[in-house]
C-alpha cells in the first residue's frame, strides 16, 4: 500500500518535480514545452501573491478562465482584501479584442505572448485558450508556487512568444469500460492544463456499458451500466465541459456506432434492434440520432 501511495504522490507532483530538477541541474529558466521564443534578464521579481491584479473589465469568455487561475494560485478574495493595504499591485494586462465574426468559445488558436517586468505582466492572445497557456507558463516560472504567499520570478524582464507545434495533444479516457467519477475526471483535466494538453477524448459508450443518462430513454441506464450510481447526468457532463473550457481543454465525446453497441441491446426494447442492426440502421450514426432524438 505504501508503494502505491508514493506512486500516486509522484504522479500528482511529476511536473513540479521535473521543473525543479531541471532548474537545479541546468540553472536556467524552464517553460514546458520549450517556447518558440524566450528572452530573459537578470533581475528578480518578488511580490506577495495577492499583488497579482487581474483586469476587471474583460471579455465574458475570459471570466471563467480567470476564476480558475485564481483558484489554482490560491488567490482568495477575503485573504487578498486583508493584504491589499500592505502590498503594491502587480497588474496583469490582457490584450484580447475578438471581432464580431469570432466566436471565442469555438476559437482554438493557442498562441500567446507573455511579458513580465517588475511593474506589470502583459499577455496578448488571439483566443481565450491562449490565456490559459500564458498563465501556465507564468506559473512554471514562479519559484514559489501555489502553497506560498510570495511570488518569486527570476530572470526578469522576460519575453515569451509561443504557439503549439502540434494542434492536437489529447488524452483518451474510456469510462465505458471503467467508470471514473466526475471529481476524478476534473482532476485529470486539471493535470492536462498543467501539461498544456488540449483535447479530452471521452470514450463514453461501448459494448461494456453506457454510463450516461438519456433524456429520450430515461430507463436505459438501468440495463446498460455497471452500477446504477455510476451514471453521468446531463448536469455532470455540462459541468465537466465547462470545467475543461476554463482550463483550455476541449471535450470530444465518442459514441460508438454502428459497432460496439451491445450494451444498448441489454434493454428489452432494443434487443431486436441491435440483433438486426445492419438492416435497421445501415447508416453510421443513425442509431445515435435515434438514441438522442426519439420522440
Amino acid at each position: 500500500y505504501m508503494g502505491f501511495f508514493y506512486y500516486k504522490w509522484a504522479m500528482k507532483h511529476f511536473l513540479c518535480i521535473f521543473i525543479i530538477v531541471v532548474r537545479l541541474t541546468l540553472g536556467e529558466l524552464l517553460v514546458v514545452p520549450n517556447p518558440i521564443t524566450m528572452t530573459s534578464g537578470k533581475e528578480v521579481l518578488r511580490k506577495p501573491k495577492c499583488s497579482l491584479e487581474f483586469p476587471s473589465d474583460i471579455h465574458p469568455s475570459l471570466q471563467d478562465i480567470i476564476n480558475a487561475q485564481k483558484s489554482f494560485l490560491g488567490i482568495t478574495e477575503d485573504e487578498c482584501i486583508k493584504a491589499s493595504s500592505t502590498s503594491s499591485s502587480l497588474p496583469i494586462k490582457i490584450s484580447f479584442a475578438p471581432g464580431e465574426e469570432l466566436n471565442p468559445y469555438q476559437c482554438y488558436n493557442e498562441s500567446y505572448t507573455l511579458d513580465i517586468s517588475a511593474k506589470k505582466i502583459t499577455i496578448s492572445i488571439i483566443c481565450p485558450v491562449g490565456l490559459v497557456r500564458a498563465m501556465t507558463s507564468l506559473w512554471q516560472l514562479m519559484t514559489n508556487q501555489k502553497d506560498a504567499n510570495e511570488i518569486i520570478i527570476e530572470g526578469i524582464p522576460i519575453h515569451i512568444r509561443d504557439a503549439p507545434r502540434f494542434s492536437y495533444r489529447g488524452l483518451l479516457i474510456d469510462t465505458a469500460r471503467r467508470f471514473f467519477s466526475k471529481k476524478v475526471i476534473m482532476r485529470i483535466i486539471h493535470g492536462m492544463m498543467l501539461a498544456k494538453l488540449n483535447v479530452f477524448h471521452w470514450h463514453l459508450t461501448d459494448d461494456d456499458s453506457i454510463p450516461m443518462y438519456s433524456q429520450s430513454f430515461p430507463d436505459l441506464t438501468k440495463f446498460t451500466t455497471f452500477d446504477r450510481e455510476q451514471v453521468y447526468s446531463p448536469e455532470d457532463i455540462q459541468e465537466i465541459i465547462d470545467f475543461a473550457y476554463a482550463r483550455g481543454v476541449r471535450v470530444i465525446p465518442e459514441f460508438d456506432t454502428p459497432g460496439h453497441t451491445k450494451a444498448i441491446g441489454l434493454h428489452p426494447n432494443f434487443r431486436e434492434t441491435i440483433a438486426g442492426f445492419d438492416l435497421v440502421f445501415p447508416r453510421t450514426g443513425a442509431l445515435l440520432d435515434y438514441f438522442n432524438h426519439a420522440g
